[in-house]
């Protein structure tokens, strides 16, 4: 009962920096950049539908941090494990299973306000051309994860031993 990978992180950038961050991403990066009808757009590193969704906004923000499980089971221990720790969760409704293009999912606030997502992902099929580019981890599986994220948290391990 494990997550097993970073899937995908969703954010709302300004509308000052979007282009920038778009272009970021197509030019620099070299990942696949596609416009979405309600004017975010998705950043493919691999066959997942994306990696990375960035959305217009009057400011910045972490939409979500959408963390990869094996399967519904494992979905479901984690939630009790979540529940028992005092937070609450929220299943995914079928438009949010759409627009993360995933199996199921379930959402909470962590202690320190980032919003968290797990998820149990849909099969998609390799990209060769951005397979040959990227290389974001892989399972036995054969699934590609995004890599790493790095969050500020805090020490809740000194808070409760201090005398």
């Amino acid at each position: 009962m494990k997550v097993e990978q970073l899937g995908y992180l969703i954010f709302d950038i300004t509308h000052q920096t979007f282009a920038a961050m778009r272009s970021v991403f197509a030019d620099v990066i070299g990942a696949k950049v596609e416009d979405q009808a309600d004017g975010s757009v998705t950043v493919q590193m691999d066959g997942r539908p994306f990696r990375v969704q960035l959305r217009p906004s009057d400011l910045f923000r972490i939409v979500a941090v959408g963390w990869e499980v094996k399967d519904r089971q494992t979905l479901d221990a984690l939630s009790e494990r979540v529940r028992a720790h005092g937070l609450s969760l929220q299943d995914g409704r079928s438009a949010d299973l759409a627009a993360r293009a995933v199996e199921a999912l379930v959402r909470f606030t962590d202690l320190d306000g980032f919003p968290v997502e797990l998820f149990v992902d849909k099969a998609f099929a390799a990209d060769p051309d951005l397979s040959s580019r990227f290389v974001c981890g892989k399972t036995d599986s054969g699934n590609f994860g995004m890599g790493h994220l790095v969050q500020i948290a805090a020490d809740r391990f000194a808070a409760t031993t201090r005398h």
